[in-house]
């Protein structure tokens, strides 16, 4: 295939003693709270339209750039102290930007259509305030951020200038190739499909909750990252082809010996800290 909208970088990562346990790293208590961040912030946590969330405002920033980060989950997990302090980093890592991470509903709570009306409450709030506005997604909540910007173009409100995907989430029925091929070598979800992965709603009739389905034309540029040796490797690849096929500028970097989600709640790693400094080139070529 030949890239004339998107580049494609496969990476190797150099292993790190510190995270020879990936499973143990992942999951061990990191201890963030609010006190690691307020330096740079000034933390409201307010309600938007019955919506938790939580407007991060840089110390340091001009005001101009916004971005709103939708957390992962598979749609079933509420937020948490890691999503509130990955999400900072964004700001770092674009020219010291605001932050909006809402509460969104999630399964247990409501319908799809629930999910992706509390996600775009979020984002209306932000369209006369930024002059630009990056929309961040993490697993799950990057699908739901693809959701998003399709109901934005379908409904002719503003979109965003860019998307930024962590291992997106974007087939629930989990169709792809890599959900079987993938499953031994994926630490996260690998020995836990059955439990993890079924598609949280079954009855659902929206035709967001399918974002593969939808029409990209016109879609702003977006950038992914995901990991080789994931399940989710084959949302990636597929979403890869359609925004090539429908001429949106993009850049997918695939790494490799890494794991769901790897950089999101962390900078200090050499590993992740190389992916926030790509996020950090490819945004400042929308949000100057």
């Amino acid at each position: 295939m030949q890239y004339t909208s998107g580049l494609r970088r496969i990476l190797q990562l150099k292993a790190n003693p510190i995270i020879t346990d990936l499973k143990t790293y992942k999951y061990q208590n990191r201890g963030y709270s609010f006190h690691d961040i307020m330096p740079y912030f000034e933390i409201e946590i307010k309600t938007i339209n019955g919506v938790k969330a939580y407007y991060f405002k840089s110390r340091k920033g001009s005001r101009k750039n916004v971005v709103y980060v939708i957390h992962g989950g598979g749609y079933v997990l509420p937020i948490s102290q890691n999503n509130i302090f990955g999400s900072s980093l964004y700001s770092q890592y674009t020219d010291n930007s605001d932050i909006l991470l809402i509460d969104y509903t999630v399964k247990s709570q409501g319908s799809y259509e629930k999910t992706l009306e509390d996600a775009f409450k979020g984002y209306e709030t932000l369209i006369d305030k930024y002059e630009h506005i990056v929309i961040a997604g993490q697993s799950a909540g990057a699908g739901l951020a693809v959701s998003l910007t399709h109901y934005l173009k379908d409904n002719g409100i503003r979109l965003p200038d860019c998307l930024v995907l962590a291992s997106p989430w974007l087939d629930v029925k989990c169709d792809g190739e890599s959900y079987e091929t993938k499953r031994k070598e994926d630490i996260i979800f690998g020995s836990l499909k059955d439990e993890v992965l079924p598609n949280p709603y079954p009855a659902c009739q929206s035709p967001y909750l399918y974002p593969l389905l939808k029409d990209f034309r016109g879609f702003p540029p977006v950038m992914v990252n995901t990991s080789q040796n994931e399940m989710v490797l084959s949302d990636t690849l597929k979403l890869e082809d359609i925004l090539e096929r429908s001429d949106v500028v993009n850049e997918v970097h695939l790494y490799r010996h890494m794991w769901h989600d790897f950089y999101t709640h962390d900078d200090s790693l050499p590993e992740c800290h190389n992916v926030w400094l790509s996020i950090k080139k490819f945004t400042e070529k929308y949000i100057k």
